[in-house]
């Protein structure tokens, strides 16, 4: 989920609350919608792109 949630794989409706922590309500079944969304994503976005917001985004927390 946190790898998700890095990703950015969640739509405009899941909010994150004032520390940061975000509820996408993991445990419920996705739509057609959603999961389509979600496959967009994950194939029109090259895997170094990817890898490198996450690099980027943990060195942010490590500072």
């Amino acid at each position: 989920m946190k790898m998700a949630v890095a990703l950015g794989l969640y739509g405009p409706d899941i909010k994150a609350d004032v520390k940061g922590a975000v509820d996408f309500k993991s445990r419920e079944a996705l739509s057609k919608q959603e999961n389509a969304a979600i496959l967009y994503a994950l194939f029109t976005n090259p895997i170094d792109q990817i890898v490198a917001g996450l690099a980027e985004k943990s060195g942010e927390a490590g500072k």
